[in-house]
């Protein structure tokens, strides 16, 4: 299952968005907003009031390979296989986490508008290498595996 037992969590998904309006894709916590928002072309992670911006210039009727790793504080977000940004998060103080994909009951907005092709969710501490085998499917712009 999903925890917050240790400081690495990170989420890959496949997206295509409908609409630019503002958006959950997928939310850790029950009772905030904690998660991959999109909102006018920029994907972000929210956390309460707290907004880092993973990447921007995110079009409608596309889709996008869309990634976030935190690492205790820090953050990468990738698009595309690439690194879109990279920064440091406040500590988020869940007491647990509940995964909740395509909007959530405690997050705002509670939706998502478009279509997701792939969800990986990663929680604990593991070695992450965006090179390696597993993890092409997330390197190729439509999450297509290229040997």
């Amino acid at each position: 299952g999903i925890n917050n037992t240790g400081d690495y969590l990170s989420a890959f998904i496949v997206a295509k968005f409908a609409s630019s309006d503002n958006q959950c894709i997928i939310n850790f916590s029950p009772s905030k907003d904690y998660g991959l928002f999109y909102s006018g072309g920029n994907v972000s992670f929210r956390n309460g009031a707290s907004v880092s911006l993973l990447s921007a210039g995110i079009g409608t009727d596309q889709y996008y390979s869309i990634g976030f790793v935190r690492n205790s504080t820090n953050f990468t977000g990738y698009l595309n296989g690439q690194i879109s940004n990279t920064g440091t998060l406040s500590v988020s103080n869940l007491n647990s986490i509940k995964l909740s994909v395509g909007g959530a009951e405690g997050a705002s907005p509670k939706y998502f508008g478009g279509n997701l092709g792939e969800v990986l969710v990663f929680s604990r501490n593991s070695s992450f290498n965006l090179d390696s085998n597993f993890h092409k499917p997330f390197n190729a712009r439509f999450g297509i595996f290229v040997p």
